[in-house]
């Protein structure tokens, strides 16, 4: 990345790459210190909601595989 280029996310800070999410001067380069720290702080929030949900899914799963095998 050069001057003057920027990395493109949603709302959230999600960029095209799955799993990547970026925030701050580094997405929007108007932004001063209390806006890139907001910015950062609210895509800290999404990563941290997707990774709970992620290991949401993977425990359901896993208890409901339990749940067959005992016929419960």
């Amino acid at each position: 990345m050069g001057i003057g280029d920027y990395l493109e996310t949603d709302a959230d800070g999600a960029t095209a790459v799955p799993g990547v999410w970026a925030a701050g001067n580094v997405t929007d380069m108007k932004a001063q210190v209390l806006a890139s720290a907001a910015s950062a702080a609210w895509t800290a929030v999404v990563i941290n909601n997707h990774l709970m949900a992620e290991e949401m899914e993977r425990d359901l799963a896993a208890y409901r595989e339990s749940q067959a095998l005992t016929g419960a």
